[in-house]
């Protein structure tokens, strides 16, 4: 035999008991990996268990926020909607009120210009009836004048 067969025949019995070892000790440590297995297996059920009842509260919650949400955006749109009209509303209101004011200055405008006319046609006419009428008030009072000094006498008077 020589030294090359003397290191394949100890390679080999190496080999054996290095691949007896790994089967042994595999076959040791693989029911353990198991029960490992096994009892992380029991702590997920156990865990889903116990947040099942959790995740479907948060679900449920989730949806009554869901719906909550849905509610308040469409009464904001109904807001909206509403706020738009109105402000049209309010814009022609607003333009009719102007129309309205502007008809109101124009007649007032006139109306002035009205008064202001009447006011000096009648001055006018006081004035020339005044006149007309003021040598005859004038000649009244001279004669009542004359009237009062010719009635001294009789009141006693110089």
């Amino acid at each position: 035999m020589s030294f090359y067969d003397f290191l394949v025949y100890a390679s080999l019995i190496l080999w054996c008991l290095f691949g007896t070892g790994l089967i042994i000790s595999l076959l040791l440590v693989t029911p353990r990996v198991l029960r490992a297995f096994a009892e992380l297996d029991k702590i997920t059920d156990l865990f889903t268990n116990r947040m099942l009842p959790i995740m479907e509260r948060v679900s449920g919650a989730a949806q009554d926020i869901s719906k909550i949400t849905d509610a308040a955006m469409s009464g904001v749109e109904r807001l909206d909607e509403t706020v738009d009209h109105v402000t049209d509303s309010v814009d022609r209101m607003l333009g009719v009120a102007e129309d309205r004011v502007s008809e109101a200055n124009a007649l007032v405008s006139v109306a002035l210009g009205e008064a202001e006319q009447t006011f000096l046609s009648t001055a006018g006419l006081l004035s020339a009836v005044r006149d007309g009428f003021g040598g005859r008030d004038r000649k009244k009072r001279k004669r009542r004048k004359k009237r009062r000094r010719k009635d001294r006498w009789l009141l006693g008077g110089s």
